[in-house]
């Protein structure tokens, strides 16, 4: 059975049999292909074997290992420091996503001396990579990396703090330093795009 293009299908909906290469939003179960995305079929045959895709107009976004994510620190314990997912690969997502950052995962080195407390605060937003999609119930993040860490915390009083160093963070008003994992933001990344 081989669904005619243009068709809109739906997750789970088997699209044809044969000799055919997965494109996105679809997967081979056995000899068939079938939808993974409620969208468009479409089949391009400008390849040597055609490849069937569904094309969605809403397209989600989801974190896979090593996408670089934005997240909000939600709770620091001493072992973990749970986050919400904000945005995968510069993109916002419409749903929140839970994540976990490991006592061990903060730096590369040093690893035995890290105080999560010291490095993340609850209201911070960090950059981290996903090593792993996790337990099922939030995906493993990490951020030993110079670029990872912390981009934007306030302080308990609600005013804004700037990096101080790698590993502290000044409010913008008092002058209060407070000890943070600090990601090494680029000139780029500075730089508004207009400009």
């Amino acid at each position: 059975m081989n669904v005619e293009e243009g068709t809109f299908v739906f997750p789970g909906d088997v699209l044809c049999s044969g000799d055919y290469t997965c494109g996105e939003g679809t997967y081979s179960l056995g000899s068939s292909y079938v939808a993974s995305l409620a969208g468009s079929l479409h089949i391009n045959r400008s390849t040597a074997t055609p490849v069937v895709s569904v094309a969605s107009e809403h397209k989600v976004t989801l974190p896979k290992k090593n996408s670089v994510v934005l997240a909000q620190v939600t709770n620091v314990t001493p072992r973990i420091c749970k986050v919400v997912i904000l945005q995968v690969d510069n993109d916002t997502i419409k749903c929140s996503l839970p994540g976990v950052l490991r006592k061990e995962d903060v730096r590369a080195t040093e690893k035995d001396s890290v105080e999560l407390f010291n490095c993340f605060r609850p209201g911070d937003i960090l950059r981290a990579r996903v090593i792993s999609l996790g337990d099922g119930n939030a995906y493993s993040l990490s951020t030993a990396e110079n670029e990872l860490g912390v981009l934007y915390a306030f302080t308990e009083s609600g005013h804004p703090m700037l990096p101080a160093s790698w590993c502290e963070m000044q409010c913008t008003v008092t002058g209060q330093q407070e000890k943070r994992k600090v990601a090494k933001v680029t000139n780029a990344e500075l730089i508004p795009d207009d400009v």
